[in-house]
């Protein structure tokens, strides 16, 4: 199993209190994070760009991570599978909750 540089940005800048972010920087101490490349860069702008042109309103984030993934050739676990769905090509398997 494997994290992305962006989602462990996330997970820190949400984690509650000195307790939540030493929990957390725990769990992605165990978790290889893999980093926004070029190539995952120009593959996520692209997406972006794709995506808005289609008049979907979709977080930077979540391209930056699909990007990520993709160009990696990863499958993105996720839970919010509905997120990632509309991205083409990415490979998506269910995190149960």
């Amino acid at each position: 199993m494997k994290t992305t540089g962006v989602s462990r940005f996330e997970l820190l800048a949400g984690a509650r209190g000195e307790r939540g972010e030493q929990a957390t920087r725990d769990l992605l101490g165990a978790i290889p994070a893999l980093p926004l490349t070029t190539e995952a860069a120009d593959l996520a702008a692209s997406l972006y760009r794709d995506l808005a042109r289609s008049g979907a309103g979709v977080p930077m984030a979540d391209c930056l991570i699909a990007g990520i993934v993709q160009s990696a050739g990863d499958i993105l676990l996720t839970c919010n599978r509905r997120h990632f769905e509309r991205f083409p090509g990415l490979k998506l398997g269910t995190l149960a909750p």
